[in-house]
């Protein structure tokens, strides 16, 4: 049987911090924060697809982003990393994400 203990409590304190929080931008980068600790995440950032527009946003906050990662902001279906990931709507690893040139 699998232990699922260690994800229902990284869980169970995303769902405290964005409960107990009224501002969005500094609940994400708690939950990253935390995600970061217990999973060894060195980056992290959250995206929103405009379906309307077809266009990807990188959401305002991120963690372990350089500035001109941060600073892009904006990707288009298929574009980079991000963009084929919201294209086939398959999950990436990517061990090195230094060693990519377009996320």
């Amino acid at each position: 049987m699998i232990d699922h203990s260690d994800n229902l409590s990284l869980l169970y304190q995303v769902s405290t911090v964005v409960a107990k929080s009224s501002d969005l931008e500094e609940a994400v980068i708690q939950v990253m924060e935390e995600m970061a600790k217990k999973l060894g995440i060195i980056q992290a950032f959250l995206t929103v697809l405009n379906r309307n527009s077809s266009k990807i946003f990188l959401f305002e906050v991120g963690y372990g982003l350089t500035k001109e990662q941060q600073e892009r902001g904006e990707y288009k279906i298929g574009e980079g990393i991000i963009g084929e990931v919201v294209k086939t709507g398959e999950p990436v690893v990517i061990p090195h994400i230094s060693d990519e040139l377009v996320i």
